[in-house]
C-alpha cells in the first residue's frame, strides 16, 4: 500500500469519530441560535440541527462501509446523539412548550440506558439493540425538526407582518401532543430495551452478588 493510500485509510478510520465530535461541538452552537430572537437565528438553529443529525447517519455509514468501527466510536456515537437530542428537548421545554415531567421521563430513559451500557462495557458484555430502540432516536429527531420548522414559520409570520401570535397559540397544543407521543415512545423503547436484555442483565447482577 503506497503512502497516499495509507493516509487515506487513516483519514477514513478517523472520520466517523471526528463527525461524532463535531456533533457534540455543534450542540451549544445550536442552543445559542435556538435561544436567539429573530427569523435568521431560528433558521440557523434548524440548519445546524439538520447538519448535526446528518453526521449521525453519515459516520455510521462510513464506519460500516469501510469496517472502521471502534470501541471508542461505539461508546461516543450514542452519547453524542443523546447530548444533541436531550439538549434540544431541554431548550424547547425551557421555552414553556411542554411540561417538565415529559422532559424528565425522556432524560431518565436515555440516562438509564447509557448507564446500563457503561455497566455492560465494564463487564466486557454488549447489549442487544432492537429496531424499536433505534427508531426512537429517529422519531425524536424528526419531532424536534418539526418544532424547529414551526419556530421558523412563527418568526417569519412576525417578520412579514402576519399575526404570528395567533399561530403561536394554535401551535402550542400541537407541540404538547407531539412531545407526549415522543415521551410515550421513548419510555416504551426503554422498557423494551431492558426486556430484550433481561437475561444478560440478570446474569451479570447475579454474578456481582
Amino acid at each position: 500500500m503506497d503512502k497516499g493510500a495509507t493516509l487515506k485509510r487513516k483519514w477514513i478510520e478517523q472520520l466517523p469519530n471526528q463527525l461524532t465530535i463535531l456533533r457534540i461541538i455543534l450542540t451549544p452552537v445550536f442552543l445559542l441560535c435556538l435561544f436567539s430572537e429573530g427569523f435568521v437565528p431560528k433558521v440557523l438553529a434548524a440548519a445546524i440541527f439538520l447538519v448535526a443529525s446528518a453526521t449521525d447517519a453519515y459516520d455510521g455509514y462510513i464506519a460500516r462501509k469501510y469496517q472502521v468501527v471502534s470501541s471508542w466510536g461505539k461508546f461516543l456515537d450514542p452519547l453524542a446523539d443523546k447530548i444533541l437530542v436531550l439538549s434540544a428537548f431541554a431548550g424547547i421545554w425551557y421555552m414553556g412548550l411542554f411540561p417538565l415531567w415529559m422532559l424528565l421521563l425522556i432524560v431518565l430513559r436515555d440516562v438509564s440506558i447509557t448507564g446500563l451500557r457503561m455497566f455492560m462495557r465494564s463487564r466486557q458484555t454488549s447489549l442487544e439493540t432492537s429496531y424499536f430502540a433505534k427508531s426512537k432516536t429517529a422519531v425524536q429527531m424528526v419531532a424536534i425538526y418539526l418544532i424547529l420548522t414551526f419556530f421558523i414559520v412563527r418568526e417569519w409570520s412576525v417578520f412579514s407582518g402576519v399575526h404570528g401570535q395567533l399561530l403561536s397559540i394554535e401551535a402550542h397544543g400541537g407541540i404538547w401532543i407531539l412531545i407526549l407521543l415522543v415521551t410515550l415512545l421513548t419510555v416504551a423503547s426503554g422498557l423494551h430495551y431492558f426486556y430484550v436484555n433481561r437475561s444478560t442483565i440478570r446474569r451479570l447482577l447475579l454474578s456481582d452478588s
